[in-house]
């Protein structure tokens, strides 16, 4: 399927999941499920608890299609109610948000992966330490992949604001890592 194909079968799902169609709704979601979890994992610490958000946003979208205005775009609408969604999840667990990796995994190069877990954890660390705007700048921009117009419209303000968020963010993500922690 090329690109506008793509685009096109997604609108028209969505289109259909506005006017009540919970299996275009389900087909939509499916198509953002990586990304979402993604994130999700990546801003909630406890597995179980980032699983019971992914389904509360589930939930949220579902009460909300209807009032998705069509045209606009669907992934930063989505991932606002993610946002807020996490927002949430960190607030009834007291807990600060960090990125988490997968408490599954039990192979047999275990040891490797931990050595280049290790790097990744620092890295998680700082990013968990950035205040709330910064962290999720960062995670739509590099992790989801959003341009900064659509994190524009996850954040509720403009493209320029989208900009100079993300360009505080690596600076703040920066002095972290370098060891001068400055959240301003």
């Amino acid at each position: 399927m090329n690109g506008g194909t793509a685009i096109a079968s997604e609108r028209r799902l969505i289109d259909e999941a506005v006017g009540g169609c919970a299996d275009s709704l389900g087909r939509v979601l499916d198509r953002y499920e990586a990304r979402l979890r993604g994130f999700v994992h990546s801003s909630v610490r406890n597995f179980a608890d980032a699983e019971d958000c992914l389904q509360e946003i589930r939930l949220r979208v579902t009460r909300a299609i209807p009032r998705f205005r069509t045209g606009a775009p669907f992934a930063p609408w989505l991932f606002s109610i993610a946002a807020n969604a996490v927002r949430n999840a960190h607030s009834r667990t007291r807990r600060s948000p960090s990125l988490v990796e997968d408490p599954a995994d039990s192979s047999a190069d275990a040891v490797a992966r931990l050595i280049r877990e290790e790097e990744v954890g620092k890295a998680k660390q700082a990013v968990a330490t950035l205040p709330d705007r910064y962290r999720e700048v960062l995670l739509y921009r590099i992790q989801q992949g959003l341009s900064h117009r659509e994190v524009a419209l996850a954040l509720g303000v403009s493209e320029p604001a989208a900009r100079v968020l993300f360009c505080r963010a690596l600076k703040s993500l920066r002095r972290t890592v370098g060891g001068r922690h400055d959240p301003s």
